[in-house]
This record gives C-alpha cells, sequence and structure tokens, in this order.
C-alpha cells in the first residue's frame, strides 16, 4: 500500500510520519532528522522506504526501515520542491517551482531534469495510479491558471 504524505513544519518541530505507522499503537513518536530545513513533502513506497524533500533548500532524505533513521541521499537545486512520488523503490519524481521535474532511476541518488514547461509554471503534485499513466498538476502564473500534464508512457 503506498502512503503519500504532505506537510510544511520546521525541521525541529517535524515528527517524521514514517517511524509513527503502527497498527496496535496510536501514539506519535518524535524522530531524529539530519538536518535542520524545513521538511515539506513525504512518500512512503512500502511499510520501510520513504523519501522526505526539504521546502527551498533541496535536500533529499531517505528511509529504508520505516521512518525510524533518515539520511540525506541527494542535494538537489535550491528551489521550492512541493512534491515526490516513487513508483519503485527506484523510480521517482519530485516537482516543483520554476517549471521544475525531476526523474531519478536509482532511488534518488541522482536526478535528471525533465523539460516541459517553462519557469512561468510551479508544479505542486505528482502521480502515478498506474507505471504508464501520470499526472502532474500545477499553476501557470504568468495565466493565472490551474495546469495539467499527463503522460501514458511513463513521462
Amino acid at each position: 500500500m503506498r502512503k503519500v504524505l504532505f506537510f510544511t513544519l520546521p525541521a525541529a518541530l517535524l515528527v517524521l510520519l514514517g517511524a509513527c505507522f503502527s497498527t496496535s499503537d496510536s501514539i506519535w513518536t518524535p524522530v531524529e532528522s539530519p538536518t535542520t530545513d524545513h521538511l515539506h513533502n513525504g512518500f512512503f513506497f512500502d511499510d520501510d522506504q520513504g523519501w522526505i524533500v526539504s521546502y527551498g533548500t533541496g535536500l533529499l532524505l531517505r528511509t529504508t526501515n520505516g521512518g525510524d533513521t533518515w539520511t540525506v541521499c541527494a542535494q538537489l537545486d535550491s528551489i521550492f520542491w512541493e512534491s515526490v512520488f516513487f513508483q519503485t523503490p527506484d523510480d521517482g519524481w519530485i516537482c516543483g517551482e520554476k517549471g521544475s521535474l525531476l526523474r531519478t532511476s536509482d532511488g534518488g541518488e541522482t536526478w535528471r531534469r525533465v523539460e516541459i514547461a517553462g519557469e512561468h509554471v510551479a508544479f505542486y503534485g505528482i502521480n502515478f495510479p498506474s507505471p504508464a499513466r501520470g499526472i502532474l498538476g500545477g499553476v501557470d502564473i504568468a495565466k493565472r491558471g490551474a495546469v495539467f500534464y499527463t503522460t501514458s508512457d511513463g513521462g
């Protein structure tokens, strides 16, 4: 089961959600963060593997043990990253401001830019309901309107 997490909190106050997924316990437990950056959006592929991106500094954190511990796995551009999504533990996407869309095929260690929009577009969400079918949504700042991009071939 995939879990998509959305939040914006200072890292000092952040309770990393992945460590708290328990069917027998409803208590939230604070987890040590490897950064003081503001952490913005997270995604869990399964019970163990998850990623969380910082807001404005470009740090990407990863856990492989359900959120008990987190490590920095990449330093992205210092822009406002809005959404992270992984289709498999290796294949993932991150989107954000300035038309930024990044793709990884190695679990988040390295990223390549996918050019589909100009800097006047801010992307706020990405999701793949199937391996081939994806949707990317945001706003065109110049036109002051919503924009959606879709793919039917996995991006």
